[in-house]
């Protein structure tokens, strides 16, 4: 069985890990004016090839105080895209909090207690890469971008592929 795992934001990811086989990729967008927007068909073509037993684990994000309603929108709109994607190529899947996954994987929200937002997310952010390495030692790199920052779209979405594996597949 395919696990997919997605990271819904246009700087997220999409991680496919079957049979103990980890692949990456970053959410695919294109060029819009000064920015970039999501690129539905290319979406679509990653997940087409899978549909076939495999089962995915969309992160859900809310809305976080001090968030722009842009950023809200445009969060909500790729997990609408997604999720669009997923029931039309009839692949089972299931809609989860990041708190879910980081509870298993993680064992709790790394951070938790520092109020300083910026220093409280990167915390976040370290721990998830932390869990990936340690999970994938010989892909590591793949969850660095060409300047070696780390993607964390991608590490994300490892992480939600490894949270199906062991809920629906019975891994640990």
């Amino acid at each position: 069985m395919t696990f997919i795992g997605i990271d819904p934001g246009k700087d997220g990811g999409v991680a496919m890990l079957t049979t103990g086989v980890l692949w990456v990729h970053d959410t695919p967008t294109i060029k819009a004016g000064k920015g970039h927007r999501y690129n539905t068909a290319a979406m679509a073509d990653l997940l087409r090839a899978e549909r076939e037993d495999c089962f995915a684990v969309l992160e859900m994000a809310r809305a976080m105080p001090g968030q722009s309603s842009k950023t809200t929108a445009i969060q909500f709109h790729g997990i609408g895209l997604w999720e669009g994607i997923l029931v039309a190529l009839q692949i089972p899947h299931v809609i989860i909090t990041p708190q879910q996954w980081r509870k298993l994987l993680i064992g709790g929200s790394p951070g938790a207690g520092i109020a300083d937002k910026t220093a409280r997310t990167k915390a976040l952010k370290a721990s998830s890469f932390e869990c990936a390495a340690r999970l994938w030692p010989a892909q590591a790199r793949e969850f660095c971008g060409p300047k070696g920052g780390v993607k964390d779209g991608r590490v994300e979405a490892a992480l939600l592929a490894e949270y199906g594996r062991r809920t629906v597949g019975g891994g640990t």
